[in-house]
């Protein structure tokens, strides 16, 4: 069944069993929602008329039913041009008592349609009748008859997904056993794989007839291989110069090295990477060379190849965008991404078949929802995150949260898992750790590592564990890949503003401009979030000062496990007791912490308390130079600590504790401390001032100057009375906030109430069968240059 013509069936209708069908694109008069019917058995005459009235469903299913026309709806949940909604299905299901089994569709789809249509009665039928203003169903309309076809546009699976009438003989036969309940379906189901697998083939077959290709691909390695794949009849038109060519080729040796193909054009890199696969991969040959072996019935081998050559282009392109960025040639980045044009080609498919895979099994869960509550209550309905973050081994406060996070979750009997990407580390039943593509290391900051994820894989996986949210926790390359699948997705994406990054980026390079264009990145990136979570009201402010929409924000539920950080007596009776003048400082240990103004300002405290102390907890890229810097002075530096040692560590020892950050945007230190019972001195600029009560649980200072830190401490250190006080009121503030509600707070709050996700633009109109036309006649024809 060709969409709307019958050319096809024409030609063919000589020979014996042949009938005249065709597949009718109809709409929705008051909405335009496409969808498309089969109709069997007709002549030229009814198709004339069909494709008259196919602009109104309605008087389609009319003409079709008073004519004794055999018809079904095909792929009944398929969002043809994307506006079918559980409405129109309800619609559907009084048009129309025969609905398709489709072969190119998820299996879970054609599942719940077969449970739907048998949830159905005479009296629900009629209600739904009523419901919309259709005319009452005919006789026996509310039992549902499947038939199954297998659409394969690309010609690669025909007839694996059928429907079959036994001891039928004749057409008519046939067709009453179907009406009948006689019909026996086999139903070999899609997956996005297998779908991008043959949007890619319908291009690849169009393009080589477009240019002339059937009869030079054989000599060619990739072509050869790509022809295994995706066309897998043009082995029979090889030539005997193609042949011989091939032959040729694979006897001289592939002398372009990876570092030379640097040298070519993007979409030259590409073929050359591909061509280097297929060669040195001893499968992919032997794949290339047996006849049947390539119709990959589920696209896995060619999802592989596609991910591995993308895998190896993206991070050719990723690090040319950071030696771009280190030199601040800010347009040469934008002439690298208008040059990654035929990786966005290579990689569309497998877009557009994850979204429409995605939003066929949203829009079932949907219908199921609205129209089936029964069959509703019985699903797992509970959210399913996953959690994207591009530091989660490494040691720091985001880490650390996050880890709590995850126990919580896991006493909770909450679904979260998280997401992340790392060379050196393995994940376990709470985390899915992918292996990077590449790695990049800022000379600045050498502790923090980039790590460039696999997209693809991120994004099948994502599909596989059918997350209901996606939070991006970080703006990284991690962070970023999960926006992107969020969005193809159609899944609401939360994000996090945990660290102040334009600002460490001025201060680590010393460029005004480096932080201005980190929040342009920052300010873009957040925007394309449907919730941005921030740590404290200053850090919302910052985001909606540069451009976030203030609707969007949240104030993220922070806090700190008491039964681990507590004090070891009562707060007043131990601050008593404590010395004089002991500071303690924990955290990364680097200059954006404002470490070198906090050596200054204890010098200055030593000039009168001469018996004062600081210690300084942690390591970072400071550490050699704070060590250096504090030589002559009462300064002890433990270095890394572990985070299960903390609670030991705050409690022995007992005296102030002083975090001059004024980049931070919460400082969970900060927290940890006051629930150990430490008074707290932080700075008036950044988010731990909201935290900490000003005069009651600490001091908020000017941390800018030495001299006014300086005169905090000293005056902490002094009045005894004031530090029980203020002791005292830190644990009860902590206590306030402790973790376990906190993150019950922030679940609710997050993945409850099911926030919409922002509609991508790119996504509009995912229907199977135009898209595959379409992409074919347009947009792949610029991969030309690529074969």
């Amino acid at each position: 069944t060709d969409h709307n013509a019958i050319g096809g069936c024409l030609e063919i209708q000589g020979l014996e069993g042949a009938f005249i069908s065709e597949e009718i694109t109809a709409y929705f008069p008051e909405d335009r929602c496409k969808i498309h019917v089969l109709a069997w058995d007709i002549n030229e005459e009814i198709h004339d008329e069909i494709q008259r009235l196919r602009e109104n469903v309605y008087d389609l299913t009319d003409y079709l039913r008073v004519n004794n026309i055999h018809h079904a709806v095909a792929h009944p949940l398929a969002a043809v041009n994307d506006r079918l909604t559980p409405v129109h299905f309800e619609k559907l299901l009084v048009l129309f008592r025969f609905l398709e089994l489709n072969g190119d569709q998820n299996r879970a789809v054609n599942d719940e349609l077969q449970r739907m249509a048998a949830c159905l009665t005479r009296e629900r039928l009629q209600e739904l009748a009523d419901k919309h203003g259709l005319t009452a169903p005919e006789s026996g309309a509310w039992t549902k008859r499947f038939v199954s076809g297998s659409d394969s546009h690309a010609g690669l699976l025909p007839g694996t997904s059928f429907t079959c009438v036994p001891g039928a003989e004749n057409l008519n036969e046939y067709f009453l056993g179907i009406r009948d309940g006689r019909g026996v379906h086999t139903v070999t189901c899609g997956s996005p794989k297998s779908m991008a697998r043959n949007i890619q083939s319908v291009a690849y077959q169009y393009i080589k007839r477009r240019f002339g290709l059937e009869k030079s691909s054989g000599a060619d390695t990739l072509l050869r291989f790509m022809d295994s794949i995706l066309d897998p009849r043009a082995r029979e038109d090889y030539g005997l110069v193609s042949r011989l060519a091939y032959a040729f080729s694979r006897r001289r040796k592939n002398d372009v090295s990876g570092e030379s193909a640097a040298q070519f054009s993007f979409a030259g890199m590409l073929r050359h990477e591909g061509e280097r696969l297929v060669r040195e991969d001893p499968q992919l040959l032997q794949l290339m060379e047996n006849t049947r072996d390539g119709l990959d019935h589920e696209g896995v081998i060619w999802f592989g190849f596609v991910n591995r050559v993308s895998n190896r282009a993206l991070r050719h392109l990723a690090v040319n965008i950071f030696e771009n960025l280190r030199g601040g040639m800010i347009f040469d980045i934008f002439h690298n991404l208008g040059s990654a044009g035929s990786l966005y080609l290579a990689l569309a498919p497998y877009f557009i078949s994850y979204t429409s895979f995605s939003v066929e099994k949203r829009l079932c869960a949907a219908t199921v929802r609205e129209t089936f509550p029964q069959l509703h209550a019985r699903r797992n309905t509970e959210a399913r995150v996953g959690y994207y973050t591009d530091t989660f081994f490494e040691i720091n406060g985001v880490s650390r949260t996050l880890r709590q996070f995850l126990a919580h979750a896991a006493a909770e009997g909450r679904q979260m898992k998280v997401v992340t990407c790392h060379d050196e580390a393995e994940g376990d039943a709470t985390c899915r750790v992918f292996e990077p593509i590449g790695r990049y290391e800022i000379e600045e900051y050498p502790e923090m590592k980039i790590y460039l994820p696999p997209f693809l894989e991120m994004l099948d996986y994502a599909y596989g564990k059918d997350f209901t949210h996606i939070h991006a926790s970080t703006p990284g390359p991690v962070g970023l890949a999960a926006l992107a699948i969020g969005r193809l997705l159609r899944l609401p994406v939360i994000s996090t503003y945990h660290t102040d990054l334009p600002r460490y980026a001025g201060i680590l390079t010393g460029d005004v401009s480096m932080e201005e264009a980190a929040w342009k990145y920052l300010g873009w990136f957040y925007s394309q979030c449907d919730v941005v979570l921030a740590n404290t009201a200053t850090s919302a402010a910052d985001l909606e000062e540069r451009g976030i929409d203030p609707k969007k924000i949240r104030l993220l539920p922070r806090g700190v496990d008491t039964s681990r950080f507590c004090p070891p007596g009562e707060p007043v009776t131990v601050a008593k007791k404590l010395p004089v003048a002991r500071y303690l400082y924990v955290g990364r240990v680097s200059r954006e912490k404002n470490l070198e103004t906090l050596l200054r300002a204890f010098a200055l405290v030593t000039r009168e308390v001469p018996e004062a102390s600081l210690t300084v907890v942690g390591d970072g890229p400071y550490f050699e130079d704070m060590k250096r810097e504090a030589e002559g002075l009462p300064v002890e530096f433990t270095g890394y600590v572990e985070w299960e040692k903390l609670p030991a560590l705050y409690a022995s020892h007992g005296g102030i504790f002083v975090f001059p950050s004024q980049t931070d945007t919460l400082g969970n230190v900060v927290l940890e401390a006051q629930a150990c019972g430490m008074p707290t001195i932080v700075s008036d600029q950044g988010g731990p001032r909201e935290i900490v009560r000003d005069g009651e649980t600490g001091v908020v200072v000017d941390c800018s100057a030495p001299e006014s830190l300086a005169q905090a401490m000293g005056v902490l250190a002094r009045d005894l009375e004031t530090r029980a006080r203020m002791s005292e009121a830190a644990v009860m503030n902590a206590r306030g906030r402790d973790f376990s509600i906190a993150f019950s707070r922030m679940w609710n709050m997050l993945y409850e109430e099911q926030p919409e996700p922002g509609a991508p633009q790119a996504t509009q109109g995912t229907g199977t069968g135009e898209n595959l036309k379409r992409y074919a006649e347009s947009a792949l024809r610029r991969a030309a240059g690529v074969a």
